[in-house]
């Protein structure tokens, strides 16, 4: 049979909390948790997915196997100890997360430059050569946010390659 994709719940873990349950150490912006005002912060505690309690060291990646999109109830506490909750979110794949890690990755790489440059500098990511990256990039350029910078840095790393900084420096 077709094999069951597991789903993620876009959120980070502390590799080095020891007790039942999962810690929260960062909910990943534009994910489940994000999207909608579910309660879960950094330090909640995911103490059950559908009914099931996650034990300390055991593997919770199979109570999430084929529920991409689908409803999921998570049950958390804000804090350790404090009163159980209830929320309902939809997992997603990690093909998603992979593309909010590489949103969070430029959001990260423009608050940088933004800070060290005192907002005088743009900041892109060109993330292919190819026509919709380049439209990206422009829209990006001309946006409010950016049209009167003095310089911009286009960063090109993790690009498959072609020869589109060309069209861009110009």
């Amino acid at each position: 049979g077709a094999s069951m994709q597991t789903a993620t719940l876009g959120l980070f873990f502390d590799e080095g909390y020891e007790g039942d349950g999962l810690k929260v150490k960062e909910v990943i912006k534009r994910g489940p948790f994000e999207v909608k005002n579910t309660g879960v912060v950094a330090g909640s505690i995911i103490t059950a997915i559908d009914g099931t309690p996650i034990k300390a060291g055991e593997n919770y990646n199979a109570l999430l196997d084929g529920k991409a999109g689908k409803p999921v109830r998570i049950e958390f506490e804000k804090s350790k100890g404090k009163k159980p909750e209830t929320v309902v979110v939809k997992p997603i794949s990690y093909n998603e997360l992979n593309e909010l890690l590489y949103k969070r990755w430029v959001d990260r790489n423009r608050s940088f430059v933004d800070s060290i440059s005192g907002g005088r500098i743009a900041y892109v990511h060109v993330r292919a050569m190819d026509s919709e990256s380049f439209r990206k990039v422009y829209e990006e350029l001309l946006s409010d946010r950016n049209r009167n910078r003095d310089a911009v840095v286009v960063d090109e790393r993790h690009n498959g390659g072609g020869w589109l900084h060309d069209d861009l420096c110009t």
